[in-house]
This record gives C-alpha cells, structure tokens and sequence, in this order.
C-alpha cells in the first residue's frame, strides 16, 4: 500500500484558499485596481494549480483504476464527472476574474464571489467524496512508481519560481510540524534548497501582502 498523505495535503491548500477568497474579493475598495489584480492573481494561482492537479489525476490516477476495479466503475466516474463540473465553475470564475482584477468594479465583485463560492462547495464536496471513495483504491491499487509520476506530474507543471515558493507556502502552513517534515522530504532536492534559503521569506512577504501581517 502507498501513503497518500501528499494528495490529502494539496487538499487542504485548495479548500482552505478558496474558502478565504470571496472574504479577500469583497475586502477590496471599489476603484483600488492595485489590490484588485493582487487577488485576482492570488485567485488565478489556485485555480491554475487546482487544474494541474486534476489534469494529474484524469492522465494517471482514473485510466489505471477503471482498469483494476471495474467494481468502482462509477465511482471512478464520479471523479471525473466532478473535474468536468469544477472546471466549468472555474470558466465562470476565470471570466470574471480577469476583468474585476483589472478594473475593481464594485459591480463585477458580488459576481466574482458568487462564481467563487460556488467553485469552493463543488470543490469542497468532491474532495471529501475523494477521500472516502478513492484515496483507499488509490492506496491499494496504484504502484509506488505510478504515485511518484502522478505527484512528479503535478510539480512539473509549476516552474520553481517566486509562485512555486509560494504555493509550496501555502501548502505547508496548513500541516503539522511532522506533515512539513514528511512533505519537505519528499519533494526534489532543488525545491528543498530553494525552500530553506528563500522560500520562508518569500511565502511571508507574499502572505503579508494578500491576507496582512501574521
């Protein structure tokens, strides 16, 4: 069996960033277009890396699982029925998003927040179905070395840079001491000498500037 701790750590990323969103959305002044492209770009980050990580599932978790648990056909199915659903919900936040971003107007934030709390309930339900239904035939039934590609894939997908620094921040302020342990020690080496030498002060400057001083 396989610890999928790592895929229960990017849950709770997503879940506690979108639920913090709308507050952050409606927390800006109409007219202040410098804050406004702040968190529209916060909100992009998450989507972008909420996309990734189910591109890394639909490519390597469900095709793997259909074929060594026909019993959880549709279970299976839900999942992905779920991602085609999420990602029409983050079509309508993306639309929004970007025009809000650029402008702050006091109109398209209500809209904005509707999109985005509708984004974090499908979000919120999915990953909670995942957990009890999948994240055991995952354990069971998916190799150590399909595991390492799925969360290989996922990383690959976001450059180590200023946001990768960030995300992996983000990631780790919602874990224990041992989790941050555990997660630190399974990410490339280069990301872990990134992360000791910049990535704490990166994260808290970044942090300070979307949610204020900690």
């Amino acid at each position: 069996m396989i610890d999928t701790s790592d895929m229960l750590f990017a849950h709770r990323l997503f879940r506690r960033e979108l639920r913090e969103a709308p507050g952050l959305i409606g927390g800006v002044e109409a007219g202040d277009t410098k804050r406004s492209a702040l968190i529209a770009d916060h909100l992009g980050y998450i989507v972008a890396a909420l996309h990734d990580h189910h591109a890394a599932e639909d490519e390597l978790l469900w095709p793997p699982l259909h074929t060594r648990v026909p019993t959880a056909d549709l279970k299976i199915q839900q999942m992905e029925d779920d991602h085609t659903a999420i990602a029409e919900s983050v079509e309508k936040v993306q639309t929004v998003r970007t025009h809000w971003g650029k402008s702050a107007d006091p109109e398209l934030a209500p809209q904005l927040i509707a999109a985005t709390e509708d984004l974090s309930a499908r979000v919120d339900t999915h990953l909670e179905d995942e957990e009890h239904n999948i994240l055991p035939l995952i354990s069971q039934h998916v190799t150590a070395d399909e595991w390492k590609s799925c969360v290989k894939r996922g990383a690959e997908a976001m450059p180590m840079n200023t946001m990768a620094l960030v995300l992996l921040g983000l990631t780790l302020q919602n874990l224990t001491p041992d989790e941050q342990r555990q997660f630190l020690g399974g990410i490339p080496m280069a990301a872990r000498i990134l992360w000791k030498l910049l990535g704490q002060r990166t994260f808290d400057a970044y942090r300070a500037k979307v949610y204020g001083a900690v």
